[in-house]
């Protein structure tokens, strides 16, 4: 039988899913004066997007896709994303210990122990938080020797090439990868906001522009030359424990005509003081949820779940939260029918699409909850059916 696409519609009333509108969501605020006048102050704008790093959304933007090239800050958090994919496809060991290669001496940059293994968590904590050049040159060998063709998916049509540094994809895409860099590096133990990383035996104090205060937290990924900054923000909530936003901002400078270093990075911490006032993020789904359960024919099991591998984020306008009331948040499950066997825990088993007043918010992929094998009848049908072909 040819497979097909089979597609689920669920949904989730706001109540039932968001629930009420978190403390810190009251009255969204007017936009910033001061970004909206950015936004019109030069005929070349830089090019800018604001986002959310727990869900990945992103918010203000005047991109609809991103083709570049020749920004080291980018080309580090990309390869740092196919790194990461290559750990979930389990062809890395996280806690394996790795020869570094020695990069050539540059006077203002970090320089490591040749002599010492690391592990990977340290590889890249050394690469985007304390500007390694020995760590960039190490990881672009280990991705070499994993892509053959020298490029990195982003999204589903997006790629980042290791050859040329050229990235193609779009800000969505981008923003998605982003958010998927930051939240795997902290189940590593890699936290962009911490003040020092510890490199072997050795700790080493942050190399990121930061404001640190008791509730919100700031920090700046500046690339050289400042031809792009990124800034990240965690604000804990006032009351709860373990709720908090996590904002962020890129701004990437005109090629023909860039504005100074200040400049830029005053125009990212604006976005990121905009995003912060006028967006909220909401946990829909936690992780390990079941999503749906399918029935199967001809297997060991009469059903295989379908459950969510992390917690679900999305994130809306403080004045789309009113609507939420009357909207509802539409959960589309689309999978392959009949299913392939023999089903993998863990592997993904369809794609989950969030939508809200027509919108694609977010794609998560759904995962196997435990193995499933054809049954001893239906292998002998299956080499019946091949005998007869």
């Amino acid at each position: 039988m040819t497979p097909y696409k089979f597609l689920t519609v669920l949904s989730l009333t706001a109540a039932l899913a968001l629930g009420s509108s978190p403390a810190w969501c009251s009255k969204a605020p007017a936009k910033s004066e001061t970004l909206e006048q950015e936004h019109k102050l030069l005929s070349e704008e830089p090019s800018f997007v604001s986002f959310d790093l727990l869900s990945g959304n992103s918010f203000e933007t005047n991109l609809s896709k991103l083709e570049i090239d020749n920004i080291e800050l980018l080309s580090d958090l990309l390869s740092t994303y196919g790194l990461i994919h290559l750990i979930q496809e389990k062809k890395i060991d996280p806690a394996k210990e790795i020869k570094l290669t020695s990069a050539p001496t540059t006077k203002a940059s970090l320089r490591l122990d040749p002599e010492k293994k690391i592990k990977i968590k340290e590889l890249v904590t050394a690469l985007l938080f304390l500007k390694s050049p020995d760590a960039r040159l190490t990881l672009q060998k280990i991705l070499t020797d994993h892509f053959v063709d020298a490029k990195i998916k982003v999204g589903e049509n997006g790629a980042f090439d290791l050859k040329t540094s050229k990235i193609d994809c779009s800000v969505e895409d981008l923003t998605n990868a982003l958010s998927t860099v930051f939240f795997e590096l902290e189940k590593m133990g890699a936290n962009p906001f911490d003040e020092e990383f510890v490199i072997g035996d050795i700790s080493y104090p942050s190399q990121l522009k930061a404001s640190r205060g008791e509730k919100t937290n700031i920090v700046m990924l500046i690339d050289k030359d400042t031809k792009a900054v990124l800034s990240l923000a965690r604000i804990d909530h006032p009351k709860k424990k373990n709720a908090r936003k996590e904002p962020g901002s890129l701004v990437i400078n005109t090629v023909n005509n860039p504005l100074p270093a200040g400049q830029i990075i005053k125009r990212s911490s604006n976005l990121l003081s905009d995003a912060a006032n006028n967006f909220e993020t909401l946990k829909i789904i936690s992780k390990g949820k079941i999503i749906s359960t399918v029935d199967l024919k001809g297997t060991d099991k009469k059903q295989v779940v379908m459950i969510a591998p992390d917690d679900i984020f999305i994130s809306l306008k403080k004045i789309d939260l009113q609507e939420l009331r009357h909207n509802k948040v539409e959960l589309l499950i689309e999978r392959d029918e009949p299913m392939k066997l023999p089903i993998i825990s863990g592997s993904q088993i369809g794609t989950l699409r969030i939508v809200f007043n027509g919108q694609t918010l977010k794609n998560v992929p759904l995962m196997a909850n435990e193995n499933v094998y054809p049954s001893v009848k239906q292998k002998v049908i299956d080499k019946l059916n091949a005998i007869i072909d």
